[in-house]
């Protein structure tokens, strides 16, 4: 029943992305509105989140930046149900990369890259605009939906300008087979892993967090320089990308010092426009038992 639902609501999404992006962020309000207001999804979690990040605020305050924040959230849904059938003219001036020149040469000396973002902005229009504006092949590590109708209905629609995309069980079979590529590879490293007891734990907004190692891990293991997608909203619908080195040489570095240095440029980004980060995730849904003074070091 639920496949062939999906299947059904295949048109209506179709019909949607063809739909102008203004039109499409009337919709987003009322959708906002729907989901914070009455059916209240997540909004406690978001709320606590919030509460957890920024304590010196008045609850007026986090319930005015939660509210943003969903609007935010339906947009980007929206935005992304519109990726079915945006043209490559529109993406690229709606979700620019600025200065990729140092990016290029990256390329031509034969280096692969590793571009790590967290759920901010648009990550979504993030990994798609990349395959538009850099001349490395472009893989993106995504996790599959549950639905498998929706998740090949939007990994179609993700692939549509070139990119790649590789599911996240796949990552380290992919590494080991592609050690001689030269590409980019985008992942997010924001959410929180499955394995906690086996995480990199250090401060995040003061909280101490479990953070995925496999950025660090995979970049070590096979030489990749690492660079942060830092992405702004100047005005709705239109964002700006901007890739910064992290680490050209991550074999010479210390334990953590790759995890730390991604976790202090996402927190920084956020603190920028804190409406824009995903908060409805359960970030901090584990705790460590201690409280420990300095981060753990990997194994």
């Amino acid at each position: 029943m639920k496949v062939w639902l999906s299947r059904a609501a295949i048109p209506l999404l179709f019909l949607l992305s063809r739909l102008p992006l203004w039109v499409l962020y009337r919709l987003s309000d009322v959708t906002a509105v729907v989901v914070y207001d009455l059916l209240r999804i997540r909004r406690r979690v978001t709320l606590e989140n919030l509460r957890l990040a920024f304590p010196e605020w008045t609850e007026s305050r986090r319930r005015r930046v939660a509210r943003r924040y969903y609007r935010h959230l339906c947009d980007v849904a929206f935005e992304v149900v519109k990726s079915l059938t945006i043209t490559a003219e529109e993406l690229t001036r709606r979700a620019p990369y600025c200065d990729v020149e140092f990016v290029h040469e990256y390329h031509r000396q034969r280096h692969s890259v590793i571009a790590v973002l967290g759920h901010y902005g648009n990550w979504e229009w993030a990994c798609l605009t990349a395959a538009l504006f850099f001349e490395q092949p472009v893989v993106v590590v995504y996790k599959p939906l549950e639905n498998p109708v929706f998740d090949a209905l939007f990994r179609k629609s993700r692939e549509r300008f070139g990119v790649e995309m590789v599911a996240m069980k796949e990552v380290g079979r992919y590494f080991a087979r592609h050690q001689d590529r030269h590409a980019i590879h985008c992942l997010a490293a924001d959410q929180a892993p499955r394995r906690a007891e086996v995480a990199y734990w250090t401060p995040f907004f003061g909280i101490e967090t479990p953070v995925h190692q496999g950025v660090e891990k995979l970049a070590i293991r096979y030489d990749q320089t690492l660079l942060f997608v830092r992405m702004s909203m100047p005005s709705r619908g239109h964002y700006e990308l901007h890739a910064e080195p992290i680490e050209e040489h991550p074999g010479r570095t210390a334990p953590g010092e790759i995890t730390e240095k991604h976790v202090r440029l996402l927190e920084a980004q956020i603190r920028e426009r804190p409406e824009l980060w995903l908060w409805s995730h359960r970030r901090w849904k584990r705790r460590r038992a201690e409280s420990p003074s300095s981060s753990t070091p990997r194994d």
